[in-house]
């Protein structure tokens, strides 16, 4: 009985880390991208390395706890190390479709990346109350390191 235990709980913790990010850098973007387009907050402070979310998950709780919302993803986006340039700051204050493409991966170390990526934001009519369509794309650069087999964006900025 205490085998299959042991085996049920080491089965839980291998998919809970295949689930948490990415074993690559790629598909560390992918899910950030995901989390972005569904307005998931907790999915994309999952994408940083740990003692960046145990930050971010601080500042979430204590902001909920005040009673304030931490509902406007694109302010937090805003102090996410260098995602912060993903939104365009003159770009409407609503939430675009956000495509993002690995350009290129440079590995610094065998655990470490600098990563470019492409990113392409649409902002449809619908979202801006008007009938005209809006797009922004720009490239930057992050750091992105591995912990555990997992890969996760850094909070060091390039």
């Amino acid at each position: 009985m205490k085998r299959i235990i042991a085996v049920v709980m080491l089965a839980i913790l291998f998919i809970t880390n295949l689930c948490s990010c990415g074993s690559s850098p790629k598909d560390t973007v992918q899910r950030f991208e995901t989390a972005i387009n569904n307005y998931d907050l907790d999915g994309m402070v999952e994408c940083y390395e740990p003692d960046v979310q145990k930050v971010y998950k601080g500042i979430l709780a204590a902001v909920d706890m005040l009673g304030g919302s931490a509902s406007n993803i694109k302010d937090i986006l805003a102090g996410m190390g260098g995602l912060a340039r993903l939104i365009d700051a003159n770009a409407p204050d609503v939430m675009p479709k956000v495509d993002i493409s690995v350009d290129s991966i440079d590995y610094v170390e065998d655990t470490k990346a600098l990563v470019t990526l492409n990113v392409f934001c649409s902002y449809s009519g619908d979202l801006l109350d008007d009938s005209s369509d809006t797009s922004t794309e720009t490239t930057i650069s992050v750091y992105m390191v591995e912990i555990d087999g997992i890969w996760y964006f850094s909070a060091e900025m390039p």
